[in-house]
């Protein structure tokens, strides 16, 4: 027999959100709003995220709302909000709630964490790009006030790390990077990203370095080969290529892999005047990484005939 839920009280909402119910706990706390309770923020910060994890975005909003309205200095409600605007696409309301939690006094680790993680996901559609913005400012500031008090902090580090590269601050980036690097005894993906950096640097001969010691590690990383023939179109020796060739033949490549070893050949078949085949692993890269843009390449060029001339 299952358990009866208790009725609509405040300690029915506060269990059915522990639960995990999210029906379980819009219904009990739209019984509470409606009996004396709308205007307990608690109520409506729990109806708000239960609306949003049932996809009701814009109730959400209006709930979290309400509930800042009440309580216009708990940082808590404000990043909950901001981060429900952000997920609509409004983006500049939110960063006037992250401004405003983070003028309240970010000291706990959880805001300034919380307060971080808002900033970057409104910069997130600039991140691949160098640029300053306030909210590139803003996430740099909480990351680095969060990292002086928990140093362990790794996801922060790393993104910190990422966002002050493309801020222009190379020397903190490479700190951030490195020190993250020792604290995961050398994790595939920091490295990757101070290849990355090195890249777009010039540092060529640092890149080519950590792409081989990420090799030694882990033979099969589809990043390190096309980072390699990105650095020198000789930089791929026989070993590599006959590596790259099994790995093309075998299963469970991802698309993006697929189409960065195919890259990779090309880049290398080219250098060696082998037209044909490098033209092939381009083919081939092209369609494994975007399948539903380009169609069937392939078919498309020998749509058109040999004898037409331009």
């Amino acid at each position: 027999m299952s358990k009866k839920k208790p009725g609509p009280n405040l300690d029915a909402a506060r269990e059915a959100f522990r639960s995990g119910d999210r029906v379980w706990t819009r219904d009990v706390c739209r019984a509470l709003l409606k009996s004396g309770h709308k205007k307990n923020p608690e109520v409506l910060q729990m109806a708000a995220l239960s609306a949003h994890a049932l996809g009701d975005v814009t109730a959400a909003i209006r709930m979290q709302g309400k509930a800042v309205k009440l309580v216009p200095r708990d940082p808590v409600l404000r990043i909950n909000l901001a981060n429900l605007l952000i997920q609509s696409g409004l983006n500049e309301k939110a960063r006037v709630h992250l401004d405003a939690a983070e003028a309240v006094g970010a000291e706990r680790p959880d805001i300034l964490n919380g307060l971080s993680r808002g900033y970057y996901a409104i910069d997130a559609p600039f991140s691949g790009i160098r640029h300053h913005s306030p909210a590139v400012e803003g996430f740099i500031r909480n990351a680095e006030n969060l990292l002086a008090k928990d140093p362990e902090a790794l996801e922060t580090r790393c993104l910190l790390g990422r966002t002050l590269h493309m801020a222009g601050r190379d020397e903190a980036a490479e700190y951030h990077l490195g020190t993250a690097l020792e604290q995961t005894s050398g994790a595939p993906e920091v490295r990757r990203q101070l290849i990355e950096m090195f890249i777009s640097n010039g540092r060529l001969e640092e890149a080519e370095v950590h792409c081989r010691t990420l090799l030694a590690r882990q033979a099969a990383v589809a990043f390190a080969y096309i980072s390699l023939s990105t650095i020198r179109t000789d930089a791929l020796a026989e070993s590599d290529r006959s590596l790259i060739r099994r790995m093309l033949d075998g299963p469970g490549l991802t698309g993006g892999d697929r189409a960065a070893l195919n890259y990779a050949m090309g880049r290398a078949l080219d250098h060696d005047g082998d037209y044909d085949g490098a033209f092939a692993h381009f083919l081939a890269a092209n369609n494994a990484e975007a399948p539903s843009a380009w169609g069937d390449l392939e078919a498309i060029l020998k749509s058109f005939s040999p004898k037409t001339s331009v």
